[in-house]
């Protein structure tokens, strides 16, 4: 009996022995998926931190800070300065199945449906694949519809066609402009200064993308560059006026600033430039008109308004007397030492506040 005790003991110690490995091996698994969970905690937490970090960085809070204005103070929409690359959603065009003329997707631009134009001339070039123009009015129709890299990609297609082509090559520059791509920019802006050197919008756009690029001296030169060809040049000289206040030069920012204004006074950002280049001078009656026109132009210009109340406050310390606009605006002088030339150039271009030329209307080819 006692013999089969033991023999049965024997039998039952293995089992035991598996249990214990078992549940060894089972804690093992336990503890090792939690610390997996722990971590996939704490990455996600340190992930979050980071995301909401960046959120943070990337708000900003237009405060006034100070009685006079500084460049923050300062509005343009020729010149837009993209720090790095952006990344937009590309809007989903459908092309219609049946046949569209150039006049009918030219249409659809003129009346601003850009992306209805875009669709419309993407089905144009179907039948009409060798035509540059039509590339050229497909990249436009997508710039406008926010829809940057087929708009880029469209103005290389009209350059692979037509490589001299000039429309396409500044606007495609724009477009690079503000997708932050500032050595492409300069690339294509090159080659369109040198196919065209008699045009004022390569220059001028070249002195976009030099400034931008932080080559302020040579983007100045190329702002001259355009007023040779037209001085009256709105955004040359607005854009000129610009980078002297930048560069504190306020004095010599009211001529072409002043300039710009007497061609057309209905732009708010250039009279409210010109309210910044008076104030800083400490003619602060004159900015406190220029800052109430740009109002005129605009009610809803909520930094002008600011500025005029800040210039208002200072009149009484005024020790200036009144400034002749129309004088200075007269005598204004194209950086390098030469006097202005009005020039007779018929540009069918028309610049907008965003910088955006229009088309020039030509034939259906094949």
């Amino acid at each position: 009996m006692e013999r089969m005790n033991s023999e049965k003991k024997r039998e039952r110690e293995p089992g035991l022995g598996r249990l214990l490995v078992v549940f060894a091996i089972a804690l093992v698994v336990i503890l090792g998926v939690g610390l997996g969970i722990t971590t996939f905690v704490q990455n996600g937490s340190t992930s979050e931190v980071q995301t909401s970090s960046v959120s943070r960085e990337d708000r900003s809070v237009d405060i006034e800070t100070t009685p006079m204005p500084t460049v923050r103070d300062i509005q343009v929409e020729e010149l837009v300065v993209v720090p790095q690359p952006v990344s937009l959603p590309e809007p989903i065009v459908t092309k219609p199945e049946t046949p569209v003329t150039y006049a009918e997707a030219e249409s659809a631009f003129t009346e601003r449906s850009y992306r209805e134009a875009a669709s419309m001339f993407a089905t144009y070039l179907d039948d009409h694949p060798q035509n540059a123009w039509g590339h050229y009015m497909l990249g436009m129709s997508n710039w406008k519809a926010e829809n940057l890299h087929d708009a880029e990609s469209a103005f290389l297609l009209a350059l692979n066609i037509d490589p001299d082509h000039q429309k396409s090559l500044i606007n495609l520059t724009r477009v690079r402009i503000d997708l932050g791509d500032l050595d492409s920019a300069l690339e294509s802006i090159t080659k369109a200064v040198e196919f065209h050197p008699e045009s004022v919008d390569a220059h001028r756009v070249m002195g976009r993308v030099l400034h931008n690029l932080g080559r302020r001296d040579e983007a100045i030169d190329a702002y001259a560059s355009a007023l040779a060809l037209r001085d009256t040049d709105i955004w040359a000289l607005n854009n000129l006026g610009l980078i002297l206040i930048e560069a504190e030069r306020f004095s010599e920012a009211i001529p072409p600033l002043a300039l710009a204004v007497e061609q057309d006074p209905s732009i708010a950002v250039i009279q409210n430039n010109l309210g910044v280049a008076l104030e800083r001078t400490g003619y602060f009656r004159a900015a406190a008109v220029a800052y109430a026109d740009a109002l005129a132009a605009d009610s809803t210009y909520a930094r002008a308004a600011i500025s005029r109340e800040r210039a208002e406050g200072l009149v009484m310390t005024q020790s200036l007397p009144e400034p002749d606009l129309a004088v200075l605006a007269r005598e204004f002088r194209i950086p390098g030492g030469t006097s202005t030339m009005a020039s007779t150039e018929d540009d069918a271009d028309a610049e907008t506040e965003k910088g955006v030329v229009a088309s020039a209307r030509t034939p259906d080819t094949p």
